[in-house]
């Protein structure tokens, strides 16, 4: 079968998104199909850019291409799946957010922005009801469609990048945070944590983004450059030494769609915290079971790190849970694929 994988793209930005795609396409290959990525690129901001990338993509035909036309269609993402194909499929890995579940603490509510979300709720309430075939990433992603537009789904999860290259080592006295550092990753809030973690350990923090300045002054105002450390990017074996070797990961995003760095936790058997609000990670991490939940605020996270650390078996434990329960969930690019492409 010829199947295009069709999704958005922001420039120089390589995220989950990418992730997902290409491991999407290779799964498709791997398994005997034809497979492609077909991408335009998406802003945010403003009001009329994304309204320009809903028209585009409404005049995407993707039974006119210069090439035999794809049998089906995979949409991942908004507004990709408006283009026009009698045949697709849609694995959606999440909406526009920003007129969604984060509409409430966006600011301002402009006239221009009132109208966009009408108009987004309007359409995706039509155009992903009428397609038959509906998957989303997470059951977090799941329940939002559901909840907003009244659309049924089923989830389907699929591997971390990092997945068959993972591996455990003894602990060492940090926690790890491996991921892009902005505002609602919420890297901060262990920043903050780390002000009344009593156990004898520190923060290393990973990634690259908008936040770096913000986190490095908010460091250095808490006199912290002792206990939380901003290590960058890491290359591959640095990144798998540094899950190996920690005794806890720290995952708090709000509202995460599904979350890799959960599941790359639970691979290299370490157990997560994640927080009540995180979305994806909940999914997974079950508390004092498979990791930690805590509040989304810094004592209790703090409390959480002590705990962990102050009983380094019972750490140990829920690492070993959380590997046999990704394990038990048969997660794999097969089934992906074969779902998809039914």
């Amino acid at each position: 079968m010829r199947i295009a994988i069709a999704s958005v793209r922001t420039p120089f930005i390589e995220g989950g998104a990418e992730a997902l795609a290409a491991g999407l396409l290779a799964a498709l290959r791997r398994t005997g199909h034809e497979a492609d990525i077909v991408t335009l690129p998406f802003r945010f901001h403003p009001e009329s850019a994304v309204r320009r990338a809903i028209d585009q993509w409404f005049i995407e035909d993707f039974t006119c291409f210069g090439a035999p036309p794809p049998d089906r269609v995979i949409c991942l993402s908004f507004p990709a799946y408006f283009l026009q194909h009698p045949e697709k499929t849609l694995w959606l890995l999440h909406q526009h957010r920003s007129v969604y579940d984060e509409w409430e603490t966006r600011s301002p509510h402009t006239p221009e922005a009132e109208q966009l979300r009408s108009l987004i709720h309007r359409l995706d309430s039509e155009h992903l009801a009428a397609i038959p075939r509906r998957y989303t990433i997470s059951q977090t992603v799941a329940s939002r469609l559901q909840s907003f537009n009244n659309i049924s789904s089923t989830p389907i999860y699929h591997p971390p990048p990092l997945a068959g290259k993972l591996y455990t080592a003894d602990p060492l006295p940090y926690v790890f945070a491996p991921s892009r550092l902005e505002r609602h990753k919420r890297q901060i809030l262990l920043i903050e944590a780390m002000r009344y973690v009593t156990a004898p350990v520190f923060a290393l923090i990973s990634g690259s983004g908008g936040q770096r300045a913000v986190y490095e002054s908010e460091i250095a105002a808490l006199g912290l450059e002792h206990r939380v450390r901003l290590i960058g990017e890491l290359d591959e074996g640095d990144l798998l030494a540094f899950y190996a070797h920690c005794f806890a990961v720290f995952f708090g995003p709000r509202g995460e769609d599904l979350g890799y760095i959960t599941l790359e936790a639970m691979l290299a058997r370490k157990p997560v915290i994640t927080c009540q609000d995180s979305g994806g990670p909940l999914e997974f991490v079950r508390h004092r079971e498979t990791g930690m939940i805590a509040d989304p605020e810094p004592r209790a996270i703090a409390q959480a790190i002590d705990e962990l650390y102050g009983m380094p078996r019972h750490g140990a434990a829920l690492g070993s849970n959380g590997y046999q329960r990704y394990e038990s969930m048969d997660v794999s690019w097969d089934t992906v694929a074969a779902l998809l492409s039914q």
